[in-house]
């Protein structure tokens, strides 16, 4: 059962998403201090996890930048097992 605050978390990247219609937040992967990674169905591409970065740190250039780095990487990836 998710905790007060994943059903925050899951609430407000739901709202997020929402005006982009192709994505339903299906669950919280996990969160953190930097952010949460959740499951989002595309409804084209299907499954895919969506890390996003705690508002906060958007602030940091270096934060900003390792975030930024770590997306491109995550983007090359391929595999089965990968969402």
């Amino acid at each position: 059962m998710p905790t007060d605050p994943e059903k925050q978390i899951f609430e407000d990247v739901r709202r997020l998403l929402a005006p982009l219609k192709r994505y339903k937040v299906e669950r919280i992967l996990g969160n953190g201090a930097m952010g949460s990674v959740v499951l989002v169905r595309h409804s084209e591409l299907g499954l895919r996890a969506l890390k996003l970065i705690n508002a906060n740190y958007l602030k940091s250039d270096t934060l900003r930048r390792r975030f930024l780095k770590e997306a491109h990487m995550m983007a090359r990836l391929r595999g089965r097992h990968l969402v």
